[in-house]
C-alpha cells in the first residue's frame, strides 16, 4: 500500500524529536524536514538541522511501505476478548490516580513588579527581562489616571500631565493622546465648492454636457426619427393626405370566419397524430379514480369515472401525449347511442305478436275448451300447497345428509347479486355477525351475498413501497365467499380447524373499485428460494400473525387489518411452499425450477393461489403451490371483472420457476413476473368472523 502524506510526516516528526534529543541539538533550534521524496517501496525524508555551534547538518530516513496490522481491539479479540469495541475502549480507562507533587519553578517572568509597570527585554538573550515604569505620552494607564475606577480621569491637575494638555471628564480608560495638530484649511475649501441639495432632486451618474444641450435645441417640435417618406401597396405608390395620413384598404375577413374549415388550433399536428397512433398500437386500459399527476404513461388508455354516475356509460377515456399533466387528451367515452335501434329480443317479441290466418286457425285448434281446461287444472297444485311442500324441503335432510337446508342456503348466498350491495351499515351497527350466524332474530346469512362490500375506517397500504411506484391501497373490501373454508386447517400451532361461520374477504368494491393494498415486490431479487414462506412479501409486507394493531407508516398489512377488525380477524392454517428445486421442471417445459415441498403455517392475510383465482392452475410449477387453497372463490367464479377490473396486476402465492412468481394480469389473464418486480400490486385474502 502507499503511504499517506500525513503518515510520513508523523513518522518524520517523531524521528526529528529523537534526533534532537540524542544529537546535541537544543529544542527550539533550527531543525526541519527539508523534503519527502518517493523511492522504490516507500518514501525518503531529508532533514536539515544545526548543532549548538551553528553547524548545519542533513540526515535522511527511509520510510518503507508496509501492510496494515490488526488494531489493538482486533488483537484483543484474537486473544479471546468477547466484548464489543465500545466495551473494550471503556475498559482501557483506569481509575483516577493520586495528585502529583508540585514541580520546580520554571524559567519565565522575573519576580516582583509594581502596579502600572510593564515587562521589557534587557538584551537579546532569552528570558533576560525586567519590570519597568513607562514614561511620557502614549497610552493612558487606568491605574494612574483613573485610580478610583469610575471610568473618568481623576483630577484636572492630574490630567495636566498628559502631554501638557488639559483633559475633561468621561475620557475612556483606553484613550490614546498625541500632539498632532490638524490643519482644516483644505477641507474647508472643498466644502465651499459643494452643491447644495435641492428638494425633490437627486444625483445622477449621467453627466449632461453643453454639446448635448446644443443638439437638443436644434430639433424641431414634433420631429420624428426614421420617417417613412413613401408607401407602396402591391406595387402602386400611395400618397399621404394633407394630415400626412395614408389610407389603406386591407382584408378584414378573419380565418375563423371561414365556415366549413377548421382552425389550426382545432386540429392535430402530424407529430401529435403520430404520437396518438404509436400510443394506440402499444396501449392498454387502466381504470383510475382520477387522472394521475405522476408516473403518467403514454401507452395507457385511462378510464376515469364520469362526474355523474351512469350505468351503461360510466367512464371517460383519456390518453397522454407526452407524459406530463399538460398532455391529457380526451378521446371519447363508453357511450353508444342505440336509441334508434330495436333489440333482438324486442323485435322477436314484436314479430311474435303477428300470425298468418292459416297459422291462427291451426293455433286455435290447439286450445282447450273451458270444460277441458278445468279438468286439466285439477291435476296441478295450488300456490298454498306448493309453499307447504317447499317448506318441507327447507327442514328435512336428503341423500344421506349430503344436501341440507343450510347447504342450499350457503350455495345461493355465494352467488353475487346482479348489482352488489354496500353493507357498511351492517358493520357499523354490528348486525353483520348476527346475520352471518343467523342469531338474534336474523336468518342465516340474512342479506349477505358474495360480492357485497363495505368501507373500512382507513385504507390498508403495503409498507415500505418503492418510491417510484408507491400508491395507496383500498379502503373497501368485498366478500369473496361465505363459509367456503369450512373444515379447513390441520389444528396445529393451537389454531383451531375452521368450524365457524366466516367471510372470505379481498380488497375491492363489489365487482370494481381499487382491488389491492398497494404495490410491493415479492423478494429483493429474482429468486424464489425458500418458497412463499420465505418471501419478503410473506415475512415483511403481509407480516407475522398480529395480536395487536398498528396504523404507523411501517406497519405490516396484518397489523393494519388487526387495527381495523381486532379479534374478528381470524388466524388460519395454510399449506404453503417452503422449498425450491432450482433445477426441477415446470410449466415452461424447462428445468428452470419448481416448488418441491410445503408446510402448514399460521396466517392471517395470505396471497391467493391460481386455483382460488382462476379455478385451475396455469403457470403454477407444482401441486405444492396450491396446497389447501384448492377451491375457486365464488366471487371470481361468477364475475370476471371482480377478478380484475383493469386496476393493476396483483401477485399470487404460486411459484412459476426459480426466478418467477405467478400473478393475475390487469385484464384478468394468468401470467408470471420476476420476484423483484416492485410494480405489481398486493391483493391478499383474509377471513373475518364473529
Amino acid at each position: 500500500m502507499g503511504l499517506k502524506a500525513e503518515e510520513v510526516l508523523a513518522v518524520s516528526m517523531k524521528y526529528t524529536d529523537e534526533s534532537i534529543a540524542g544529537g546535541g541539538v537544543s529544542a527550539g533550534k533550527n531543525c526541519k524536514i527539508q523534503s519527502i521524496t518517493s523511492i522504490t517501496g516507500g518514501k525518503r525524508v531529508t532533514f536539515l538541522w544545526s548543532l549548538d555551534d551553528g553547524t548545519e547538518k542533513t540526515s535522511t530516513m527511509d520510510v518503507m511501505d508496509g501492510t496494515d496490522g490488526e488494531s489493538a481491539y482486533e488483537l484483543a479479540v484474537d486473544e479471546g476478548y468477547t466484548g464489543t469495541l465500545e466495551e473494550w475502549l471503556a475498559s482501557l480507562k483506569g481509575e483516577k490516580g493520586d495528585k502529583g507533587d508540585k514541580g520546580d519553578t520554571g524559567e519565565g517572568l522575573p519576580a516582583g513588579g509594581a502596579t502600572g509597570q510593564v515587562l521589557v527585554k534587557k538584551s537579546g538573550t532569552d528570558y533576560d527581562t525586567e519590570w519597568n515604569t513607562p514614561a511620557g505620552g502614549g497610552d493612558m494607564l487606568k491605574s494612574i489616571y483613573d485610580s478610583d475606577d469610575d471610568g473618568k480621569v481623576d483630577a484636572a491637575e492630574d490630567a495636566d500631565t498628559v502631554s501638557g494638555h488639559s483633559v475633561g471628564c468621561d475620557v475612556p480608560s483606553n484613550a490614546v493622546f498625541t500632539d498632532t495638530v490638524y490643519d482644516d484649511t483644505e477641507i474647508k475649501g472643498e466644502i465651499a465648492d459643494k452643491v447644495d441639495k435641492v428638494t425633490g432632486k437627486g444625483l445622477s451618474t449621467e453627466d449632461y454636457t453643453t454639446a448635448e444641450q446644443t443638439k437638443l435645441s436644434g430639433i424641431e417640435a414634433g420631429a420624428q426619427v426614421n420617417v417613412i417618406e413613401a408607401i407602396s401597396l402591391n406595387g402602386t405608390d400611395v400618397a399621404p393626405d394633407a394630415n400626412k395620413k395614408v389610407a389603406l384598404t386591407v382584408i378584414t375577413k378573419a380565418v375563423n370566419d371561414l365556415v366549413n374549415y377548421y382552425l389550426k388550433s382545432e386540429t392535430y399536428s402530424k407529430t401529435e397524430v403520430d404520437n396518438i397512433v404509436t400510443a394506440v398500437k402499444n396501449s392498454r386500459f387502466e381504470v383510475v379514480s382520477s387522472l394521475p399527476t405522476t408516473d403518467i404513461k403514454t401507452n395507457v388508455i385511462y378510464l376515469v369515472p364520469k362526474a355523474t354516475a351512469q350505468t351503461d356509460n360510466a367512464k371517460d377515456e383519456y390518453i397522454n401525449l407526452d407524459g406530463t399533466t399538460a398532455g391529457w387528451e380526451k378521446i371519447g367515452d363508453t357511450e353508444i347511442d342505440l336509441s334508434g335501434y330495436v333489440t333482438t329480443s324486442a323485435l322477436s317479441t314484436t314479430l311474435a305478436d303477428y300470425v298468418t290466418t292459416t297459422a291462427l286457425n291451426t293455433a286455435l285448434a290447439d286450445y282447450v275448451t273451458s270444460t277441458s281446461l278445468a279438468t286439466t287444472l285439477a291435476d296441478y297444485v295450488t300456490s298454498a300447497s306448493l309453499a307447504t311442500t317447499l317448506d318441507d324441503y327447507a327442514t328435512k335432510t336428503y341423500v344421506g345428509d349430503a344436501i341440507t337446508a343450510a347447504g342450499m342456503v350457503e350455495f345461493y348466498h355465494n352467488i353475487p347479486r346482479k348489482t352488489p350491495k354496500d353493507i357498511t351499515s351492517y358493520v357499523t351497527d354490528g348486525t353483520i355477525w348476527k346475520r352471518l350466524n343467523g342469531t338474534d332474530g336474523f336468518e342465516l346469512y340474512e342479506d349477505l351475498y358474495a360480492g357485497d362490500y363495505f368501507q373500512m375506517s382507513r385504507a390498508i397500504t403495503a409498507p415500505n413501497q418503492d418510491s417510484q411506484y408507491a400508491t395507496t391501497g383500498s379502503d373497501w373490501v368485498t366478500i369473496a365467499g361465505i363459509d367456503t373454508r369450512m373444515g379447513d386447517g390441520d389444528g396445529g400451532d393451537s389454531v383451531a380447524v375452521i368450524n365457524y361461520h366466516h367471510l372470505v374477504m379481498v380488497p375491492g368494491k363489489g365487482f370494481g373499485g381499487t382491488q389491492h393494498f398497494g404495490r410491493k415486490r415479492m423478494n429483493s431479487s429474482n429468486d424464489t428460494t425458500g418458497g412463499y414462506v420465505a418471501s419478503e412479501m410473506h415475512t415483511a409486507t403481509i407480516g407475522a400473525v398480529a395480536s395487536s394493531g398498528s396504523t404507523a407508516s411501517g406497519a405490516t398489512i396484518n397489523q393494519q387489518l388487526y387495527a381495523e377488525f381486532g379479534s374478528h380477524l381470524k388466524t388460519t392454517r395454510e399449506l404453503l411452499t417452503n422449498t425450491l428445486n432450482a433445477t426441477g421442471y415446470n410449466k415452461f417445459g424447462t428445468n428452470s425450477g419448481c416448488s418441491s415441498n410445503w408446510a402448514w403455517t399460521s396466517c392471517q392475510a395470505v396471497l391467493m393461489s391460481e386455483v382460488e383465482c382462476y379455478g385451475s392452475t396455469v403457470w403454477s410449477s407444482a401441486g405444492y403451490d396450491t396446497g389447501n387453497a384448492c377451491d375457486q372463490l365464488p366471487l371470481f367464479r361468477h364475475n370476471k371483472e371482480a377478478r380484475n377490473n383493469r386496476s393493476g396486476y396483483y401477485w399470487l402465492k404460486d411459484i412459476a420457476s426459480a426466478a418467477y412468481f405467478c400473478y393475475c394480469d390487469d385484464v384478468g389473464i394468468a401470467y408470471y413476473n420476476g420476484a423483484s418486480n416492485a410494480y405489481d400490486y398486493v391483493r391478499p385474502r383474509f377471513i373475518l368472523a364473529a
